[in-house]
């Protein structure tokens, strides 16, 4: 296999699509594809002590675990090599969606809202469980997943269905007594979104997130040991009380 620059994981340059985000690539041969890289120095910023190829092949592993265990609809892998300028980076390569970000999106239409509810009510629930079991287990798991901005409402190319994927990750990779509060503070304000999107009642996925939440105050140690400071834990739990607050009369008392 012949690459067009030597250290590169692509066998073409990855050109710019005017109608993409300026941070996004393609390759000519594989229109469906995009690439984001995220650059060294970046990267340095977020893991100072981590191998980019290490942490690839762990990103790569959370990323199946996240498909097979948890049904999150993703298609993203992370690729180690060298950029055009000779730095040594992570490109992210991923199915290209077309459609709007969840975040953005203003109304669903009709045909599809049952569908984008129950979409998004089950990627809610997986996204509660994966955090859950991070939390009981203490392994790693993917940070990047749960704010609302990461998810779309969209179809790949040559389908017309739409469906709700997770577009953007980054092998950001923690336990949860690192930025466990913080990850939950995520969860629970794309529950909430979803939920205003598809205008359905989400209250399963309510109940899981209030009986843990109960959990996570109540282990003083884990509150403890969050690396970030005690204001800033109290602030995400107060945030996250309001939250579920507006959604189940347990958590306000």
């Amino acid at each position: 296999m012949k690459f067009f620059r030597e250290k590169s994981p692509f066998r073409e340059p990855p050109q710019k699509n005017p109608s993409m985000s300026q941070i996004l690539q393609e390759i000519p041969s594989q229109p469906g594809k995009v690439i984001r890289e995220i650059n060294d120095k970046k990267l340095k910023e977020l893991w100072e002590t981590r191998d980019l190829l290490e942490l690839a092949i762990q990103g790569n592993k959370l990323l199946e675990q996240l498909r097979t265990e948890y049904h999150i609809p993703l298609s993203a892998r992370f690729v180690v090599g060298q950029n055009e300028r000779g730095e040594k980076v992570i490109y992210i390569v991923s199915d290209k969606i077309i459609g709007e970000e969840v975040s953005n999106m203003f109304s669903i239409i009709d045909t599809e809202r049952e569908r984008f509810g129950q979409e998004a009510e089950q990627i809610g629930k997986s996204l509660t469980l994966y955090l859950v079991d991070a939390y009981d287990t203490g392994k790693p798991f993917l940070w990047d997943v749960f704010a609302p901005r990461q998810y779309m409402w969209g179809h790949k190319e040559n389908q017309e269905e739409n469906h709700m994927y997770l577009i953007d990750v980054e092998p950001r990779i923690y336990t949860f007594n690192e930025v466990g509060i913080r990850a939950f503070s995520d969860l629970v304000s794309a529950v909430e979104r979803f939920e205003i999107k598809s205008k359905i009642d989400f209250s399963r996925v309510w109940k899981i997130l209030d009986n843990f939440y109960k959990k996570v105050v109540s282990d003083t140690k884990t509150i403890q040991e969050e690396n970030m400071p005690r204001t800033l834990v109290k602030s995400e739990l107060d945030f996250i009380k309001k939250i579920l607050g507006r959604h189940l009369v347990s958590a306000a008392l």
